[in-house]
């Protein structure tokens, strides 16, 4: 599904040079749930947002199904985005003037779906993260945990090829981490491929992979599953 080809990631400023990423090579096999761990500064979320066409290397090669996304052109990259990939950010990244249900529909509408299917759409979605209950609330009706599961709900309901999830538990509680780790496992039964970047072990237990960075490398990878 993802192929990462010896990709390197440099910021600059003036003469000084920041080597965050040196020459990772990464697969994640279709149907597969991988984590991606490291202490903080190791590159984690530096590398998801490289394979998730959020940032761009500064060399190497990423491959998502077979295509070559980093010689697509940038209307290209935006439409794929949207189109094949979703994404579940720690801050949750839900517009507080809209509804949980207005919140998924947006995506759905910038794809061209009518409005009758992406409100059918956005309540199916509701309904798999259990908040059917919550379709008319606002973010700041909504528990962390409970906005989180909404975000999760906007991304599934554009049915990506791969979600990308960076620190999805970072802002919650144990409680609410694990019901958002068990949404994420109940998706990746179904099919759903998953990248996942944490920093925390108990949260990878459902994962088929884990991956573990340092220093911008990859040091050592353990099969779950």
């Amino acid at each position: 599904m993802i192929q990462v080809k010896n990709i390197t990631k440099t910021y600059k400023n003036g003469d000084l040079e920041t080597h965050v990423l040196k020459g990772i090579n990464l697969e994640v096999k279709t149907g597969e749930f991988l984590a991606i761990m490291g202490k903080s500064g190791a590159g984690k979320s530096t590398l998801m947002y490289q394979m998730s066409l959020l940032d761009e290397p500064t060399t190497g090669e990423i491959l998502i199904d077979n295509i070559d996304v980093l010689s697509l052109k940038t209307k290209e990259k935006t439409e794929f985005r949207l189109n094949k990939l979703g994404y579940v950010f720690q801050d949750y990244a839900l517009v507080p003037e809209l509804t949980a249900i207005e919140n998924i529909m947006i995506p759905l509408l910038m794809r061209g779906l009518s409005t009758a299917d992406a409100k059918k759409r956005s309540v199916i979605a509701l309904e798999d993260v259990g908040l059917s209950h919550r379709i008319d609330n606002l973010p700041s009706q909504l528990s962390g945990g409970e906005q989180q599961r909404v975000s999760i709900a906007r991304a599934v309901a554009q049915d990506p090829v791969i979600l990308f999830a960076d620190e999805p538990t970072a802002n919650l509680d144990s409680a609410s981490s694990m019901n958002i780790v068990d949404v994420l496992m109940e998706l990746n039964k179904r099919g759903q491929t998953i990248v996942m970047v944490t920093h925390e072990k108990e949260y990878t237990l459902h994962c088929n992979r884990i991956v573990f960075l340092e220093d911008g490398k990859i040091i050592n990878e353990e099969k779950l599953r």
